[in-house]
């Protein structure tokens, strides 16, 4: 929900913000970020929230958007999230 907060597994630490990155941050690359899509079917838009389902999307989206390899999951986000019935 938040592109400004991470979380660096080495430290098992919660980072939020540019100004305490994490020290074992490495930048993904497009090669890393194509196997992942090819595996799993979609990656994630980190700005725009949005899944990436094709090689020709994620063109268009490392131009101008962050894509992350993995991001924070809550599994109980949708029981807590307030919705109409």
């Amino acid at each position: 929900m938040f592109d400004y907060v991470g979380y660096c597994t080495i430290r098992d630490e919660v980072i939020v913000g540019e100004k305490s990155g994490c020290p074992h941050y490495k930048p993904v690359d497009k090669r890393q970020l194509v196997e992942l899509l090819r595996e799993r079917g979609w990656i994630y838009c980190v700005t725009c929230k949005k899944p990436i389902y094709s090689e020709e999307e994620l063109d268009e989206y490392l131009e101008k958007y962050r894509v992350n390899i993995d991001f924070f999951n809550d599994t109980v986000a949708a029981e807590e999230s307030p919705a109409a019935d």
